[in-house]
């Protein structure tokens, strides 16, 4: 029966589903479940090896051997009951090729030993280490690693205990950030089953634990190692943090005395690139970089937000091109461009992107491209009335503006308000002297901001340089009231 098996998987010029429903036919014939004898049980048992053995060997013809397994199986539970012993399932498991094809195999066969408790407790500290051994040497691939997590929903007994549930979480997380960026749709499937995983091991941990893995997470996420980027698919585990936790974490990084600028940075860089790289997520990853930015500026850090504002800004406008990105993407842009009010540098800098991308939105005409184009008028116009007083710089997008009603005063100051943070809003929005309003790129000298105290009073820069009206308007534009 074994060859016979055997000789359906390895048939020549036969389509798949036509050797499947041999196969089908040939595990629920009435001549073969007829009767229960020795020989019966050695004939199953070489039907399981040789499946096992074309699984673990044949890549092509695997996934073949693992569907008659099952059905062998389904049919023979006693029979499976004493095929999967420690010994024999440690020795598939090791198998250096065809994982993904093994991985299938073991899922396939435990799906039917589920309700037998001594089984699964037989061979869950086998298991243990050797599915961990597979994660470390297969843990590159998006699809292997849901078959993992699948594995472990069908047959939760499995999860690490509690003391290795930490360091397995992290194990996971670094094996995400190393995943290929991802160029198929997949890829997202894959996510879908490895975030319920991360959540299953989240439910099982203390909370320091949790917060020691979240702390993890953002060590992989502030990565300054040139050599190696981050998957975008780490945006999908960011999802899954809770808001509250964002709100109590994000803090405790930005004020941690060992959490660098560079770190900071890249942080900042990754979240706002993958919101075009992994739109999904981009209601988590707008709520992160609003958090981190609101509390850098919070803590006079300007420069760090300042740098991703100049440098992400122009990458983001051209990303709206994009319809699938638009809705985070907006949001992204209105944190940043209305959170740097001490220069007018950032927007007058993408002016002429603004200008372009409207143009191309409103030759769209599409009801995504059109809400895209209400809400970047909003912040148009937003923008000029926080960085007022260059009419000739404005008059390309005041063209564009024309069809676009513009907001009340009080709608305008009460946006500008909600972006003003901490030290920002105390300070001066001016630049410090010797500082230039120019399009100054991320590239250039550093970007140092004068923060005018409380106490001190407002007064004239510049004055016999400029005329008379100009240093009015730059006084009016210094102040606060």
């Amino acid at each position: 029966m074994d060859k016979l098996v055997s000789n359906i998987i390895h048939m020549p010029n036969q389509p798949d589903h036509f050797k499947k429903a041999l196969l089908i036919k040939l595990a629920h014939s009435p001549r073969v479940n007829m009767s229960r004898t020795v020989l019966e049980k050695a004939d199953i048992m070489a039907i399981f090896d040789t499946c096992v053995n074309i699984a673990t060997t044949s890549e092509n013809e695997g996934p073949l051997a693992v569907f008659a397994f099952s059905h062998w199986a389904s049919q023979h539970k006693a029979c499976l009951k004493e095929y999967l012993t420690p010994e024999r399932v440690a020795g598939i498991m090791a198998c250096q090729t065809n994982a993904s094809v093994v991985m299938a195999w073991l899922k396939e066969a435990l799906c039917h030993m589920t309700e037998d408790t001594d089984v699964m407790c037989t061979l869950a500290p086998v298991l243990e280490e050797a599915l961990q051994n597979k994660l470390r040497a297969c843990g590159g691939s998006s699809a292997f690693v849901m078959q993992l997590a699948e594995l472990y929903a069908v047959c939760p007994v499995l999860l690490p205990p509690p003391h290795t549930r930490l360091t397995f979480t992290i194990t996971l997380m670094n094996c995400v950030s190393a995943f290929p960026t991802p160029t198929k749709p997949e890829v997202l499937t894959h996510m879908k089953s490895i975030g319920g995983l991360v959540n299953t091991l989240w439910n099982g941990l203390r909370l320091e634990d949790i917060l020691y893995s979240l702390n993890a997470m953002y060590t992989i996420i502030s990565n300054t190692d040139g050599g190696s980027e981050v998957c975008p698919a780490m945006a999908h585990l960011l999802s899954l943090v809770p808001t509250v936790v964002v709100e109590c974490l994000a803090p405790r990084i930005v004020s941690d005395a060992n959490t660098t600028d560079a770190a900071l940075l890249a942080t900042l860089t990754r979240l706002t690139a993958w919101l075009v790289a992994w739109p999904t997520a981009h209601t988590t990853l707008g709520l992160w970089v609003r958090t981190l930015v609101r509390l850098l500026y919070q803590s006079g850090r300007t420069i760090i937000p300042a740098r991703v504002t100049l440098d992400r800004v122009p990458k983001l406008l051209t990303a709206l091109q994009i319809p699938v990105v638009r809705t985070g993407v907006v949001s992204v842009l209105s944190t940043l461009l209305l959170s740097f009010q001490n220069s007018p540098t950032a927007f007058h800098k993408v002016i002429p992107a603004l200008v372009d991308v409207m143009g191309q939105l409103e030759r769209e005409g599409s009801p995504s491209s059109t809400a895209t184009l209400g809400r970047l008028a909003t912040l148009a116009h937003t923008l000029m009335a926080l960085h007022p007083g260059t009419p000739d710089t404005y008059h390309p997008l005041m063209c564009c503006l024309e069809k676009y009603p513009a907001p009340s005063e009080e709608d305008l100051r009460e946006v500008i308000q909600e972006h003003q943070w901490g030290a920002v809003e105390e300070g001066a929005r001016g630049l410090a002297p010797g500082q230039q309003r120019g399009g100054a790129g991320v590239s250039e000298a550093p970007l140092v901001y004068q923060q005018r105290p409380p106490s001190q009073k407002v007064g004239l820069r510049n004055l016999g340089n400029t005329c008379y009206m100009n240093s009015v308007i730059q006084a009016l534009f210094m102040t606060d009231r």
